[in-house]
């Protein structure tokens, strides 16, 4: 998961529409913690807790 948030390079976006940006990473996001929450909790300590 950190592998894929690093190629999305955010910190190279600063002025990009925070809109456009949401709805990039909203849906995977979403669809992470679907999933890793309901069978994988503890993945979703480390990437979301650094």
């Amino acid at each position: 998961m950190r592998d894929k948030m690093r190629t999305w390079q955010l910190h190279r976006k600063g002025g990009s529409d925070l809109k456009g940006l949401a709805s990039m990473i909203n849906p995977v996001l979403r669809g992470w913690i679907n999933y890793y929450g309901a069978f994988y909790k503890t993945e979703l300590y480390g990437v979301f807790n650094t």
